[in-house]
């Protein structure tokens, strides 16, 4: 990832870090104080302030649990479709990264997705299953054709027989700006970058690049099921954001036990010269306002704003089942519904 950097800039090494050397976290709000919090372990403690942020934002958008999956017979055609397209690219299962793909892929269609046909739910669940092995072959794609490559394009071509020929562009468009941010993202100039205080807009730029949303927000709507452009397309630019902020959200605590310190809410926090867990709290808020601002967009047309609402839920039941997010150590955990 890229650092933000100047003069003025204050280098944050992390929130953790920082609570393992003071136990003090500052923001424009009174942060919440659990008991006996001195003794707490630093993740603990860090995570003990973010708990509350956390529960508000999934309060303030009305999220009521991981959705149930009973239609057995349509998982297993998914699953089957899936193998097929795998081998018809000429790929494999074999590697354990590919495998967890592959999973997290059909995991993503069965929850954000349910109520759509086995040929979109499969085009969605091969289309993450693609994506989400980029980042490991990023560095050879300038140096060789690889198969991940050719199955990239054939679910580029393949758009355009579920989704309006508009939304198809610009469903690719998104694939593609998420290859281009990968490749800036290995470039040595593009890593030795440094952006001023001015560069606000930046983190945000590269954060929607990167980030694949409007991809997953065209999803919700294939045309087969939501023929009328019309009722929806005001509302894309907001679901696109929800899907990125929302995981900036509840990706952080991983993130930061982790060390991370290039994500969205540090770079923001650089340019905006804050403290990342107030950056947190505002994008929360943000979090909010977009789920509020869609809903009113929809409100009125029953199966548009039914779809969205599917989605928006089992996009945060995405991060709420799966382990990789460690919301469980939070109490924000919930079980799998596709065990």
């Amino acid at each position: 990832m890229f650092f933000f950097r100047d003069s003025k800039t204050l280098l944050y090494s992390g929130l953790l870090h920082r609570l393992r050397k003071s136990f003090r976290i500052t923001g424009r709000e009174q942060p919440y104080q659990p008991v006996d919090q001195q003794q707490l372990e630093p993740e603990k403690k860090l995570g003990a302030l973010l708990r509350p942020i956390f529960k508000s934002m999934l309060e303030g958008i009305d999220y009521q649990g991981a959705p149930k999956i009973h239609d057995q017979e349509k998982k297993q055609a998914v699953l089957d479709a899936m193998h097929q397209k795998v081998a018809s690219y000429g790929m494999t299962l074999d590697d354990p990264l590919t495998a967890k793909g592959f999973r997290l892929g059909f995991s993503e269609a069965a929850l954000a997705y349910p109520d759509h046909s086995v040929a979109v739910q499969t085009y969605i669940a091969i289309f993450t299953w693609l994506v989400v092995q980029i980042d490991d072959i990023t560095p050879s794609i300038k140096a060789e054709p690889l198969p991940i490559l050719r199955g990239l394009a054939a679910i580029f071509r393949e758009a355009y027989d579920h989704w309006d020929p508009i939304l198809a562009n610009l469903l690719v468009k998104s694939g593609l700006d998420f290859v281009t941010a990968n490749l800036l993202d290995a470039e040595e100039g593009f890593r030795r970058m440094q952006v001023t205080e001015a560069g606000v807009s930046f983190p945000y730029y590269f954060r929607h690049m990167s980030g694949i949303t409007e991809a997953y927000a065209i999803f919700t709507y294939p045309s087969a099921q939501y023929p009328d452009l019309s009722q929806f397309l005001e509302a894309i630019p907001d679901i696109a954001l929800f899907i990125n902020i929302n995981n900036d959200v509840l990706s952080f605590y991983k993130e930061e036990v982790a060390g991370e310190t290039t994500n969205y809410i540090h770079n923001r926090a650089r340019c905006e010269q804050k403290d990342p867990l107030a950056v947190v709290r505002d994008v929360q808020q943000e979090v909010v306002a977009c789920v509020q601002r869609v809903n009113a967009i929809l409100e009125g047309r029953v199966p548009y704003l039914q779809a969205w609402k599917i989605h928006m839920t089992g996009h945060i039941a995405m991060h709420t089942v799966n382990p990789r997010y460690r919301l469980s150590e939070l109490g924000l955990g919930e079980e799998h519904p596709l065990q």
